[in-house]
């Protein structure tokens, strides 16, 4: 198919560009967003309020939550799957609301996030065996939180995990639009780059972060909004940070098909 202006990847392959190429995409075709983020949100508001309601009558349980995550990413993978195909193949390639798949593209692309969470969790936790270590500091017993006042480093290892993740941050757009995909495959497609990936994680990072600073300082005042208030903040507040990741989500596919390219079958539609 021909691509039109909005969903066109910038001419130059920078940060500010990238990040107004995405912005501009959802503008042009908000329907994008609401047929993407409707199950994945859907799920998210009603179990998370479930979960809530779980939690506060029963012993927290594990499990559950574990479960809860496990559907919810699952769910995100549709979301991430249906916007990395808006940007690579045309807006034509996402379905209405609700009506969707999980198929092959989904099933990967839940399968590589788990595990590079999870790698990056390792990662995290050995660090954090290391300091304990070396500070003579047991932080699992004393709680993770303390590390960031104990060890201004925090932020390095943070950083770290960071540049590591964006170097397979292609293997979700490959996935989506078919083409070759991998570890390797992404390390080296994303060489030279990473410092733009990187870009555009941190700007969404602290987009939601100060989103949240808002949403903290309004609950202060949810006694003031009545009995539905605090539901239709959330609500909001829950918008503005999935718009924020889709702009991030859509960002890195047009990277990838300003560095990569489309398959030849999807440059022939």
């Amino acid at each position: 198919m021909t691509h039109n202006r909005a969903d066109a990847p910038p001419s130059r392959l920078t940060l500010g560009a990238l990040l107004g190429a995405a912005f501009h995409m959802l503008a042009a075709y908000h329907l994008i967003f609401i047929a993407t983020v409707a199950a994945p949100f859907a799920f998210d508001v009603i179990g998370t309020t479930l979960l809530e309601l779980w939690n506060a009558s029963h012993r927290p349980n594990a499990i559950i939550n574990l479960a809860s995550d496990g559907v919810f990413l699952a769910l995100y993978s549709v979301f991430l799957v249906g916007l990395n195909r808006a940007a690579l193949i045309g807006p034509d390639a996402v379905r209405r609301p609700f009506h969707f798949s999980f198929g092959r593209r989904e099933w990967l692309t839940f399968a590589y996030a788990v595990a590079l969470v999870g790698a990056l969790s390792l990662i995290l936790l050995l660090a954090i065996s290391v300091l304990s270590m070396f500070l003579g500091r047991n932080f699992f017993a004393e709680g993770l939180g303390v590390i960031g006042g104990a060890v201004p480093a925090s932020a390095a290892f943070n950083l770290v995990c960071v540049l590591i993740a964006v170097r397979f941050v292609f293997i979700f757009p490959a996935i989506a639009c078919d083409a070759e995909f991998g570890w390797r495959r992404s390390w080296a497609d994303t060489r030279g780059i990473a410092g733009v990936l990187a870009g555009i994680v941190f700007a969404s990072l602290m987009s939601v972060t100060i989103l949240k600073f808002g949403e903290a300082q309004l609950e202060r005042h949810y006694v003031a909004l009545g009995p539905v208030g605090p539901g239709v903040v959330r609500v909001v507040f829950d918008i503005c940070y999935y718009y924020l990741e889709a702009v991030g989500i859509l960002a890195v596919a047009m990277a990838y098909r300003q560095r990569v390219g489309l398959p030849v079958e999807q440059r022939s539609r």
